[in-house]
């Protein structure tokens, strides 16, 4: 995977933070609410860049896309909705470059993240759709805060 010097300076909760909270415990305690809710019991290698491997990951991938606002309340791809929280990002604003890629990226998937019919089914679609987008414009994931929300679960 290619490395973007900024790349930990992606931060796509924002705008559900507390000013006393970390990014990593705001994405952790995201992380947690998911696993609870579509019964996940271990993160294991679980990554947004990885296809997950049973209906449990596919749903908890959902959830997370949910909270990121890249899924709808129907759980179909909005790029309007993972625009809106990249504008928002007070660190996105910091990194013009990360920011328009990311923006491209969300609008570039628009129209590929089809044929599918809830959240579980259109996760693994937009994780793809969107980390490929990045890589092609040479920057990390653009889930690089749940990726390290995951790391330090696990360690």
């Amino acid at each position: 995977m290619m490395r973007a010097t900024t790349a930990a300076a992606i931060l796509l909760l924002a705008t559900v933070a507390k000013a006393e909270d970390s990014l990593i415990e705001i994405v952790t305690r995201e992380v947690k609410g998911c696993m609870d809710s579509e019964h996940l019991g271990s993160i294991g290698g679980l990554r947004s860049y990885n296809d997950p491997n049973s209906a449990e990951q596919k749903c908890f991938l959902g959830c997370m896309l949910k909270k990121f606002k890249a899924l709808d309340a129907d759980g179909q791809y909005s790029a309007e909705g993972l625009k809106t929280t990249i504008q928002h990002c007070p660190r996105m604003k910091s990194h013009p470059d990360i920011q328009k890629a990311a923006l491209q990226v969300a609008d570039e998937c628009n129209g590929k993240v089809t044929g599918c019919s809830d959240y579980c089914s259109c996760a693994p679609l937009a994780a793809k759709c969107l980390h490929e987008g990045m890589k092609n414009k040479s920057f990390q994931t653009i889930f690089i805060a749940l990726d390290e929300a995951l790391d330090k679960m696990q360690s």
